[in-house]
């Protein structure tokens, strides 16, 4: 062993650094907003809402501070209206290249006034923390309509194109144009959460996200935007599996004699006819078919590009699934592919986003699958050999009730990384894509689901294939879980209904309906019963 180093008595000390005192410059707000926003004046307020919102919400995110709207509250008689009137105000102005309202630089004024404030002692004094509020409240208003098809011709003003414009960067989504993504980034909001209190309790249209860790991206492909009604084909495939499908293999790095690696080979033929042929007698019984569903790793790479010419010329967009081809890489790609059609019948949309976590297959699930055999009775823990890729998350708009997110397998359960964007933004319905066993109440699946129903709000939608289902059945018994491929919990309620395919029938279709629900802030607005919930309204098969 190496011997450890003597200390030398006699060596001069040096002084210890002095720790860090409250009220210094480098802790005060006015050093928060210059790190915010270093290249800006900020004597005056700054002129895009979204950036204000970045600079007092991220100040009470931070402090906590927003919890004063929870005592003698509101601060005057009319907050709601004053909001309303100012936000208006701003909207206008801005489309005519003016300056802020007096109100908001009157506040801004007030905020200021503390600008030696140290931001841990923000919460201490309630009339910044009231005109840090109300800053957030007005840009929250001003901001309205903005990521989704526009509902009036008077939604699609300069404010608006030019949001779409900032949106659509592909380096990443955000709203804001003086605070740089490392430090903000300000997304439109789909649900503002009605039970407990968080910051994002109090907005309505915009989402604060200080994390960099996942790449939010929007897309806004409108589609029929006056209907109110979607209709899924769900098509669970593999109807059936073998075993061989799954493999040990050598992974990348050395990993202790308790883990290894595996993977899992797509080996199913014969998917781009029977797509063809289940999509063709859906629209033929229940008429045009919004979008067709696929779990994970159902297709692989060669296969995906036929399926998706056969759903696009039906004018529907697809979510699939996609495994790389086994001799593309070393390690195989674990994709959602979220293709949408568009006008004009020769162009797409075409989506691509990485799973963010490995399946870690244990002992229970190997012997549960009847994988021991293939994967072997040794060791404990075997890791999904798949690459994982720069971490993105896409918010698909496609009616302004509507805004989609897909989530693959264990991106559903493990709250980091995708947990608190998907909980700011609040997408209506979540899709998650799963390679597991039957979609019963009783199981993960279903309890995370209900976690997102809840807070924020989302329908959730998850789907797995026939033959994974029928898998996970011990010895191949036709028991509670037999073809049950798909659950849906409503967004709101939490109702959860299973899906369960028939011996006779091979693919279901969803007609999910909008309830539109008033949703309020926790500082008391109100959005007037715009928000949609996605309700599951009838279920078939075929």
């Amino acid at each position: 062993m190496p011997l450890k180093r003597k200390l030398n008595l006699n060596q001069t000390k040096r002084p210890l650094d002095p720790p860090p005192t409250i009220g210094t410059e480098e802790n005060s707000l006015l050093a928060y907003f210059q790190y915010m926003c270093p290249r800006e004046s900020l004597r005056t307020p700054l002129r895009w809402p979204p950036d204000l919102f970045a600079l007092a919400g991220g100040l009470l995110l931070n402090s906590g501070a927003y919890r004063q709207a929870m005592s003698q509250w509101p601060p005057h008689a009319s907050w709601h209206k004053r909001v309303s009137k100012i936000a208006a105000s701003w909207r206008h102005r801005w489309n005519n290249k003016k300056a802020p309202p007096p109100e908001v630089r009157s506040l801004w004024r007030t905020v200021l006034s503390s600008s030696d404030l140290d931001v841990t002692k923000v919460a201490e004094h309630r009339e910044l923390c009231i005109a840090l509020i109300e800053l957030c409240a007005i840009a929250d208003e001003t901001s309205f309509s903005l990521g989704i098809p526009p509902v009036r011709k008077t939604d699609f003003d300069e404010f608006y194109i030019h949001a779409a414009d900032l949106l659509s960067d592909e380096s990443g989504a955000t709203l804001c144009e003086a605070v740089h993504p490392s430090k903000a980034r300000v997304l439109p909001k789909m649900h503002t959460p009605q039970t407990g209190l968080t910051f994002r309790s109090f907005s309505m249209h915009l989402a604060l996200y200080l994390s960099n860790e996942m790449v939010p991206k929007w897309a806004t492909v409108p589609s029929s935007p006056a209907k109110h009604k979607l209709k899924l084909l769900l098509i669970p495939w593999p109807f059936a599996m073998k075993k061989s499908c799954f493999s040990r293999v050598a992974g990348e790095i050395k990993m202790p004699g308790s883990y290894g690696f595996f993977e899992y080979t797509p080996r199913a033929t014969g998917v781009e006819a029977k797509t063809k042929d289940l999509l063709r007698r859906a629209i033929r019984e229940f008429g045009h078919i919004d979008g067709v569903v696929f779990p994970e790793v159902a297709l692989t790479q060669s296969q995906y590009t036929k399926v998706s010419q056969i759903v696009l010329s039906q004018s529907a967009f697809l979510i699939a699934g996609v495994a790389s081809e086994a001799a593309v890489s070393k390690q195989r790609h674990n994709r959602v592919h979220f293709d949408l059609p568009l006008p004009n019948e020769f162009h797409a949309v075409r989506l691509r986003q990485g799973k963010h976590h490995r399946w870690r297959l244990d002992r229970a699930q190997v012997h549960r699958y009847g994988l021991d055999d293939r994967l072997g009775k040794k060791g404990k823990f075997l890791w999904e050999h798949i690459e994982l890729e720069d971490r993105c998350l896409y918010f698909v708009t496609i009616r302004p009730w509507l805004t989609i997110s897909v989530l693959i397998c264990e991106d559903l359960a493990r709250p980091d990384p995708v947990g608190d964007l998907v909980r700011a933004v609040g997408p209506n319905l979540v899709v998650s894509l799963l390679l597991d066993g039957p979609q019963l109440t009783c199981r993960w699946s279903a309890r995370y689901a209900a976690a997102l129903a809840d807070d924020p709000g989302s329908s959730v939608l998850t789907l797995t294939s026939v033959a994974m289902a029928n898998l996970s059945c011990p010895l191949g018994k036709k028991d509670v879980g037999h073809n049950v491929v798909a659950l849906w919990r409503d967004g709101g309620s939490g109702s959860a209904t299973t899906i369960k395919v028939p011996d006779s029938k091979e693919a279901a279709i969803l007609t999910v309906n909008v309830k539109e629900k008033t949703e309020f802030t926790a500082d008391g607005r109100s959005d007037y019963g715009a928000t949609g919930y996605p309700i599951l309204e009838t279920w078939d098969f075929i």
